[in-house]
């Protein structure tokens, strides 16, 4: 074969060096990344004990209800049994790009992406009495941005235990998503310059 001239031997031994350089590059930005979604998925499971709580609250009457409803650091809301919002928070509203003023009386599913709301009425129909579950579903800002929510919601039962209407609980899950996907894009870029690196061993 054709002998490699020095320039030449040393074009290549610098681009071995630059993809070295660059794989080192990618490790440690993926080690970042990593530290990043370890450090999400600690504050996702934080919310979600607040989640929970709040749920349990809402075995305990209409005051406390209320109470939660206006000091909730999540995203509440309350819905008659057509799914009217009676109240909801400044922390739901703003997620959304609303006042709490403007929201009652619309219906909550005006703010659901079509595309879930399959997954929405299965929160709606489970039985809030048993073990909470949630979905990451996808809510309609104002100005037709598309948020992605945790979200829990169940029936809000009076105290004869007769349904009353629904409970919707929610904090925004886009930087916890965000990660993920940053961290799916890294890892892919790794396994590219793995090939890369392979080609010229």
């Amino acid at each position: 074969g054709r002998i490699v001239t020095e320039t030449e031997g040393q074009e290549m031994i610098h681009e071995s060096e630059q993809r070295k350089e660059r794989h080192q590059q990618l490790i440690e930005e993926n080690r970042r990344l990593v530290q990043r979604c370890l450090e999400l998925e600690a504050a996702s499971r934080q919310q979600l004990d607040k989640l929970r709580a709040a749920n349990a609250v809402l075995t305990r009457g209409e005051a406390d209800l209320r109470a939660l409803l206006e000091n909730a650091a999540i995203g509440f809301a309350l819905t008659d049994l057509n799914l009217r919002i009676a109240s909801a928070n400044h922390t739901l509203a703003s997620i959304i790009g609303y006042s709490p003023a403007e929201l009652p009386g619309i219906n909550f599913t005006n703010f659901v992406y079509v595309g879930k709301l399959p997954a929405f009425n299965r929160l709606i129909g489970r039985d809030s009495r048993k073990a909470t579950a949630e979905e990451i579903i996808e809510l309609i800002a104002r100005d037709g941005a598309l948020i992605p929510c945790r979200i829990i919601a169940g029936t809000w039962l009076d105290h004869s235990g007769s349904p009353r209407g629904y409970f919707i609980l929610a904090f925004d899950a886009g930087p916890e998503i965000v990660a993920a996907g940053r961290l799916r894009e890294t890892e892919l870029a790794m396994a590219e310059a793995e090939k890369s690196r392979a080609l010229f061993m």
